[in-house]
């Protein structure tokens, strides 16, 4: 039966990584439609005040030549900080070890209290941490410059190849509601969010206007679920 064709839902990437890391879950991406990749933003790289490293070569550097001293918190096991931060590792050659929390909030906290030497969070969160001095922001995990923060650069302008990861935020319906459906809920909410006072507002905030066609958004999901789950086989991050 088709679901509820007035429903619409938000998702960040978990949806599609917490069906790779726990495979156990009652849901696929097949029990969903498609209808816009909307929102995206990168993560912060950020350590503790004290830390004696000002750049993300002199983090790698300290991290190579303490193997196994320093700690990387996340928001729990499986969430894109975690998945960012083995990719890190694998791509790096580093060995830090992993501590989930539950949730960003304890997972910062963590970093503030130099009980993790690094945590890869939003710039929201972060930000205003780093503008009172309590943690240093060395880099963003995505390919280009952010533009609340341009003066950070990119894990790749420091060395680390092919590291590109950004949080993103889409708008599903329910399965079977048919094409028509789809197409009118997919131009309403482009309609929505694409106005330039809206896409401002939202940039002021870290957030940049994506915007896709459903089936672009269908690809996109595919494309991230192909790679993450290489990283999930690679590093064995299953927990089912």
């Amino acid at each position: 039966l088709a679901g509820d064709a007035n429903t619409l839902m938000l998702v960040f990437d978990s949806h599609v990584t917490n069906p790779l890391v726990y495979p156990n879950l009652s849901y696929s991406l097949r029990d969903f439609t498609p209808v816009s990749r909307l929102l995206s933003f990168p993560l912060v790289f950020a350590v503790p005040a004290s830390l004696p490293v000002n750049s993300l070569a002199e983090f790698i550097a300290l991290a190579k030549k303490k193997p196994g001293t320093l700690n990387v918190s996340s928001a729990g096991l499986g969430t894109l900080n975690h998945l960012a931060a083995e990719l890190f590792k694998m791509r790096t050659g580093t060995h830090i070890v992993h501590i989930p929390y539950r949730g960003g909030v304890p997972a910062l906290q963590a970093v503030m209290n130099d009980e993790a030497q690094l945590f890869m969070g939003s710039w929201v969160a972060i930000g205003p941490h780093v503008k009172s001095g309590r943690v240093k922001a060395l880099g963003v995990t995505s390919a280009k410059r952010y533009s609340v923060a341009p003066e950070l650069p990119t894990l790749q302008e420091a060395g680390v190849k092919d590291f590109d990861v950004s949080t993103w935020i889409g708008a599903l319906a329910p399965a079977r509601i048919g094409q028509a459906r789809q197409q009118a809920l997919h131009a309403a909410v482009t309609q929505a969010l694409s106005q330039p006072s809206v896409k401002n507002q939202l940039a002021q905030q870290g957030l940049e206007w994506v915007g896709s066609t459903p089936a672009e958004f269908e690809a996109f999901m595919g494309a991230e679920a192909k790679r993450w789950n290489e990283l999930v086989i690679a590093q064995k991050l299953s927990f089912g």
